[in-house]
């Protein structure tokens, strides 16, 4: 036995000298930022001195191949253990889908700000998207790396991009390139302790591909070079229909909504007819839907494809087709209209919500009828508010506040009808795919599915003045980490500022512009009744014509202030008093809101 043990460790000693002779050759620095920007999680033992750092670059160079191969396994072990014990808790569940090896959308480019870090969370981990312009020979790049300095912690979407192309931290001000390697640590002085302390592989951030598809931007959440060549050998699912449409207007918003919700309801036609009665669905035109039945053996990595007939009495003869793609993407065609479908993609935030895509799907040799040309032509927030998906949030959030407070499950859905086909479906794949499976490896212990929050009422605050002020820790850190404890204010479904314009470039631009537009009413008014004061002296009379008209022109600027506070009010912060205004689900009017 003791010899079968000398035997092996030569093997593994000859190996090791084979595979290090092999590769290129690499300078320390090379091998370090290689090994450190290529993981995730570093485990965080004590920092060593700018001195100690020194003297190991500057050691000989076998003994440093030999100390930085230790080292670079040492700061890896993290990530592989973590790798590994995903793919062992995948094959004790039966799941070998891996949901981190995929692209996922992340946002529309045109919500981004290139001068602006944001951040974002997705599946649970919170990252950092910023606009590298040094990137692509000069083109620039579009980056997301962790949202974490490695200094002491603090979050990179607070800092700064750097007039040399690199992100700044705001707390120290240590830099970064995107590729995450650390390029500038202010507090060393030593041009040479500088450079040896940034080569540290404890100094670096690990950086993810990205890339840009029909106006989005899509992330793979593994880094490293292995991780590099495996995206870029996979091309993000786009729905054929939408690549050859006349418009592609991309919609987006976080949804205080699991992620499981966002395709069942996507899967589920007939609903439109009854939530979305006051949107153009009304209840009087909704027939019994003919489907076809499923398998109840649902593709893990293929998804499935659903088709059914029409459901309204304006579409009969219509035949539609729903398919899901894994992990994030569906796709709905019909037969005729001048919307022909839509694609909708959905990415998880955070077990209880989501982030939302959507986009029509117009065939590009179809005349288009003038209001919808006028839609494309309208800022984007001017026509991304809608009551219709006040209306899906609202059932949804509730339908999972009171399964999740139950511990219910789709078993207890009275599904009898074939317009129910899609939905059980989309259960069947989430139970194969590991869905929850997932969250406990990407969350670790601070996933606990029968633990309750306290900190709903914190959550859902929806004001103007603690939305601006509010930390920059992605909006799904925003909401409670159990969104199933019930709201003390239904304020939460309607917060619009933290579901989208805290999130959307266009949307700040378009408030600023409002809040600008109601400062210059405000303006006009108070120099028209100073106008009116200045007639009336010099007529001595209140009756003049020059006193009427200003004061005339005055009281229509003080109104426009107000319907333009209003219009800001419910089109970037909140639209609960529109909500309770049309009488919500009930479609019942309520008493009007007070909002000021």
């Amino acid at each position: 036995m003791q010899l079968l043990e000398q035997r092996c460790r030569a093997q593994q000693v000859a190996g090791s000298s084979r595979a290090l002779h092999a590769r290129p050759i690499l300078s320390v620095r090379q091998v370090q930022l290689q090994r450190r920007c290529s993981s995730g999680i570093i485990p965080r033992t004590a920092a060593p001195s700018v001195e100690e750092v020194t003297q190991t670059a500057t050691a000989g160079t076998a003994q440093l191949a030999g100390e930085q191969h230790r080292a670079s396994n040492s700061s890896t072990s993290a990530p592989q253990q973590q790798q590994q014990q995903q793919q062992a808790q995948q094959q004790q569940d039966g799941s070998s889908f891996s949901w981190t090896k995929h692209w996922w959308p992340v946002t529309p480019l045109s919500y981004l700000d290139p001068k602006k870090p944001v951040p974002v969370t997705l599946l649970g981990h919170t990252y950092v998207v910023w606009f590298d312009p040094k990137a692509e020979q000069g083109q620039g790049k579009w980056r997301l790396m962790e949202d974490r300095c490695p200094h002491r912690l603090a979050p990179l979407s607070e800092g700064r991009i750097d007039e040399d192309g690199t992100l700044m931290c705001s707390y120290h001000g240590w830099q970064f390139a995107g590729s995450g390697e650390c390029t500038r640590i202010p507090q060393i002085g030593d041009p040479a302790k500088m450079k040896a302390a940034c080569a540290s592989p404890r100094a670096c951030v690990a950086s993810f591909p990205t890339t840009v598809v029909n106006g989005l931007l899509y992330a793979w959440l593994e880094a490293g070079p292995a991780a590099e060549a495996e995206a870029a050998a996979v091309k993000p699912y786009v729905m054929p229909e939408l690549e050859a449409s006349k418009i592609k207007m991309w919609g987006m918003t976080e949804q205080p909504v699991d992620y499981t919700f966002w395709l069942e309801q996507g899967m589920d036609p007939t609903h439109a007819n009854y939530l979305h009665h006051t949107c153009g669905f009304p209840m009087s035109d909704a027939l019994p839907m003919p489907g076809e039945a499923l398998p109840k053996e649902v593709d893990l990595k293929e998804g499935y494809l659903w088709k059914h007939g029409n459901y309204t009495t304006k579409h009969v003869g219509m035949n539609a087709e729903r398919q899901f793609v894994p992990p994030n993407s569906l796709r709905v065609v019909y037969d005729r209209g001048f919307v022909r479908g839509f694609a909708t993609m959905g990415t998880p935030v955070r077990p209880g919500v989501s982030r939302v895509f959507f986009a029509f799907v117009t065939p590009p040799d179809m005349k288009l009828p003038p209001a919808f040309k006028l839609l494309g032509k309208m800022p984007h927030w001017l026509r991304m508010q809608s009551p219709l998906a006040d209306q899906d949030t609202v059932v949804n959030a509730k339908q999972e506040a009171y399964m999740r407070s139950l511990n219910l499950t789709t078993k207890e859905y009275a599904a009898f009808a074939r317009a129910d086909q899609g939905v059980l479906a989309a259960h069947r794949w989430f139970e194969a795919a590991g869905y929850e499976q997932m969250w406990k490896q990407r969350m670790g212990s601070s996933y606990s599915p029968d633990s309750s929050s306290s900190s709903s009422a914190e959550a859902t605050s929806s004001s103007a003045s603690s939305s601006s002020s509010s930390s920059n820790t992605g909006v799904g850190a925003r909401y409670a980490y159990k969104p199933y404890t019930p709201p003390k204010d239904e304020s939460f479904y309607f917060d619009w500022y933290e579901r989208h314009t805290k999130n959307c470039a266009e949307c700040q631009a378009g408030m600023k512009l409002t809040e600008q537009a109601a400062n210059a009413a405000a303006v006009a008014a108070l120099l028209l009744v100073i106008a009116a004061a200045s007639f009336a002296a010099a007529a001595k009379t209140l009756l003049s014509p020059g006193v009427l008209l200003c004061a005339l022109l005055a009281a229509g600027a003080v109104w426009l202030r107000g319907k333009l506070i209003d219009f800001r009010h419910g089109q970037f912060i909140s639209s609960r008093y529109r909500w309770q205004k049309d009488g919500g689900l009930s479609l019942v009017k309520g008493d009007p809101i007070k909002l000021y």
